[in-house]
């Protein structure tokens, strides 16, 4: 198994930038970590740390993200289903 490269783009707490195109968010060369206020967003281009001492691996953070996800869309579920059985009354009377 090859062993995971140690740097920001890599890690749980590294928060990378985007720019808003016509259609879509394109990904930038920048961001900032969210884990030490030490470290904080400069102004142009971020200089990638390897072996940092606060490193986690991004699968946590793609993990967390994905839970998170899937609890918004069971919300939003119920919440549809309450506003289909409100127009469904609404249209029995």
């Amino acid at each position: 198994m090859k062993e995971e490269n140690k740097n920001c783009y890599n890690c749980r707490y590294y928060l990378r930038h985007y720019a808003k195109s016509k259609t879509r968010l394109a990904p930038l060369y920048e961001g900032h970590c969210i884990h030490d206020s030490r470290i904080s967003k400069p102004k142009g281009r971020k200089q990638i740390i390897s072996d940092c001492a606060f490193w986690e691996t991004v699968k946590i953070q793609k993990e967390e993200r994905k839970k998170s996800i899937c609890a918004v869309l069971r919300d939003m579920e119920e919440t549809l289903e309450v506003i289909k059985m409100i127009l469904q009354s609404d249209r029995e009377e």
